[in-house]
């Protein structure tokens, strides 16, 4: 051990020896070194900074500083509590509640009630028009349109609906039990691998590798006000001079207040009107917007087709009367 604290500060002063020669061959601002000053050996040891002859603040980022690296562990132990102590929260359990809410919902009402139920009727109410207007109209092709049509709306939809909704409803059920109690457990699990990590192990290594660069740097000359922003130095305070090369700060007179305006009523105005673009705008950009859009969209749309299937129906029905009573006369 004597040997290889020997061969560290014989490095020490030749690195020293030689900072000296280079400083004074290339002509440089004369900047002293760090050991020439004991509060500048104490502070870049507490903290990873000093104060150079010039009243500059630095921080060294190679440095990490003793009370530095404890104020990271104890940010981190202070995270880590807060992320620990949500099952304690009032809000938290409200969030769960929210997310089983979600999950029921989705398993439910989205996917059995709107994708099965909802959907199967929608594709026999659509297969019927389609089939319908073929008839009527009678397209080019139109018996195999219609033989398409009941292929694909009577038969692949609803199968496929009958299939993928019972996944869907798994999916939903699993997600507001699992993912609720997996935040219950995570909570306080998570918060204690944080303070090992973060808290405790963190500010160790920290303070480990803070040994042997502070022992290589003192043997340096302070940082000059050129290196600011380069090599990991950063002034974090000028000094009463200010950062150099800048002319002082003049001090102008505060104005006089001028005298307050009278007091003008403003015009009501009107709201402007929500146009084409604005729509479109908010549907690109708002996703909430566009979710109630599209949803509101899909209610209509097949509240519409609801309503032209009964039109259709009623229509048949009163043309059978007619055809009855024509009959009857």
């Amino acid at each position: 051990m004597r040997t290889s604290w020997s061969t560290m500060i014989l490095l020490g002063l030749c690195l020293l020896f030689t900072g000296g020669c280079a400083s004074s061959e290339n002509g440089e601002e004369s900047r002293p070194f760090v050991l020439t000053s004991a509060s500048r050996l104490g502070d870049l040891y507490w903290r990873g900074e000093l104060t150079d002859s010039k009243g500059r603040r630095w921080n060294v980022w190679i440095i990490p500083g003793i009370a530095t690296s404890v104020e990271v562990g104890a940010e981190a132990f202070e995270d880590a509590y807060d992320f620990a102590k949500g099952p304690a929260e009032q809000e938290f359990w409200r969030q769960r509640g929210e997310e089983f809410q979600d999950g029921i919902k989705f398993a439910f009402e989205d996917c059995i009630g709107e994708f099965l139920l909802e959907g199967i009727a929608e594709d026999y109410v659509s297969t019927g028009e389609n089939i319908s207007a073929n008839v009527n109209e009678t397209p080019f092709g139109w018996i195999p349109r219609i033989m398409g049509n009941v292929l694909w709306g009577y038969v692949l939809c609803p199968v496929g609906r009958i299939a993928l909704a019972p996944v869907g409803m798994v999916g939903g059920l699993g997600y507001s039990t699992v993912w609720p109690t997996t935040q219950v457990v995570a909570r306080p699990a998570g918060g204690v691998a944080w303070m090992g990590l973060a808290g405790i192990a963190t500010p160790v290594l920290r303070i480990g590798v803070h040994q042997p660069i502070y022992f290589f740097s003192v043997f340096n000359r302070e940082p000059s006000a050129d290196q600011n922003g380069q090599f990991g130095l950063e002034v974090i305070h000028w000094g009463k001079n200010g950062p150099p090369n800048l002319p002082a700060a003049v001090i102008e007179p505060e104005p006089k207040p001028a005298p307050m305006p009278p007091r003008v009523k403003p015009k009501p105005q009107r709201s402007r009107e929500w146009t084409e673009a604005d729509h479109l705008k908010a549907y690109r950009d708002r996703p909430s917007y566009r979710k109630a859009y599209d949803y509101g969209f899909r209610k209509g749309l097949k509240e519409g087709r609801r309503e032209a299937y009964r039109n259709a129906q009623s229509q048949k029905k009163s043309k059978g009367k007619d055809k009855n009573s024509d009959k009857a006369d």
